[in-house]
């Protein structure tokens, strides 16, 4: 049942958990590391989200921002030689790739970055397994026509001028909790440390939710 005041879709998407930031490895998350990506595939994840960032000399990297225990951007050989809470392995493109290439069954989400010409640069290959948050009407439709998955980015939601062309949208659920008031054909849902069990309290709100972003396992 839809939330009172929506029209109910007529398709129900499955409903699917992405695996946030490369998703928990221990007690930590945000961490997007290799160590948290194997993690989430030895629980069955089958989309992953990364958050993308280019190092001083332009290379592709897995990373929030430069302010996240950066002080500005560093070089690749920088970023690779640094663990990640002084224990996990950092990733670069190559290990996206190689990560992507031996799990054929996997779907990679992207944040932070959803510029095409970056994107297609370093995605081509994969470019109808990559879901990509986009932060501009520009880069959604671009993308689509491209080929890619997208999601625009809604923080807290806000009504599209045309509504009716932006199809997905991912959002703060916690900035928008009367989901009623939101657009969209369907939605990815992030916020607080989630976990499976209410990810799946979330799925029954509303039958326009695909994706929650996931946090822990346990």
């Amino acid at each position: 049942m839809g939330i009172a005041g929506c029209t109910e879709p007529e398709v129900r998407f499955q409903h699917d958990y992405i695996a946030h930031a490369g998703g928990s490895v221990g007690r930590y998350r945000y961490s997007n590391s290799i160590e948290a990506v194997q993690n989430s595939l030895e629980h069955g994840m089958k989309y992953i989200e990364l958050d993308l960032c280019l190092t001083s000399d332009n290379q592709l990297v897995a990373w929030h921002d430069w302010n996240f225990e950066w002080t500005e951007a560093p070089t690749h050989d920088q970023f690779m030689a640094r663990r990640i809470y002084g224990q996990f392995t950092p990733m670069d493109f190559r290990l996206i790739d190689s990560i992507l290439t031996t799990n054929p069954q996997l779907s990679l989400v992207t944040d932070k970055i959803s510029d095409p010409t970056t994107i297609d640069r370093w995605f081509h290959a994969y470019r109808h397994r990559l879901w990509v948050e986009c932060f501009s009407d520009d880069d959604y439709f671009a993308l689509q026509a491209m080929g890619y998955h997208v999601l625009a980015s809604r923080v807290p939601s806000v009504r599209s001028d045309d509504p009716s062309e932006v199809r997905h949208y991912t959002f703060n659920y916690t900035y928008c909790p009367d989901l009623s008031a939101c657009d969209g054909d369907s939605f990815a849902l992030f916020g607080g440390e989630i976990t499976r069990s209410m990810a799946d309290s979330l799925f029954a709100i509303d039958p326009r939710i695909r994706f929650v972003y996931i946090d822990f396992y346990e």
